[in-house]
């Protein structure tokens, strides 16, 4: 059982840290890009499709990950 709560915290953990740099990451992105004279709408359509890529791969990965192995998904994947 301890073993299996500490599986769980590490899993939350690094799942926690890794949103928290990404959304980071994304507000430092779009300050450079807009600071390089990217239109706002050019930055809000590349935040949109790259959000919308994300979800696409880790849907079509959620999906298709008892054929690839579930392990080699988590491994390969991004979520």
């Amino acid at each position: 059982m301890l073993r299996h709560n500490t599986n769980i915290r590490l899993l939350f953990t690094t799942r926690i840290v890794r949103l928290f740099c990404y959304g980071f990451l994304s507000v430092v992105l779009a300050l450079y890009l807009a600071q390089a004279g990217m239109k706002e709408e050019t930055i809000g359509l590349l935040f949109t499709l790259t959000l919308a890529g994300d979800a696409g791969i880790s849907l079509w990965l959620t999906t298709s990950a008892d054929r690839f192995g579930r392990r080699r998904t988590l491994w390969s994947g991004p979520s």
